[in-house]
């Protein structure tokens, strides 16, 4: 026995409705899952220790030091 296009129609609504229910939980589920990345991240980062590096002192220009001995 076939449905009639009404009672397809009432189906499909029906559909639509659960899946955009489904959306919507996925949706709050990304938002709680990014919000625990975030602070997770954050955790770590402070955990790591910092450390203070001397600045690197470059000789630009300066010609080598070494003398040659060429004879």
């Amino acid at each position: 026995m076939a449905i009639s296009n009404a009672e397809a129609l009432e189906n499909l609504y029906k559909q639509r409705d659960q899946l955009l229910e489904q959306m919507r939980a996925g949706e709050n589920t990304i938002v709680k899952i990014t919000g625990a990345i975030e602070v997770l991240e954050q955790l770590i980062e402070s955990e790591e220790p910092e450390t203070e590096s001397e600045p690197e002192v470059y000789n630009l220009g300066e010609e080598s030091t070494e003398e040659s001995t060429e004879e």
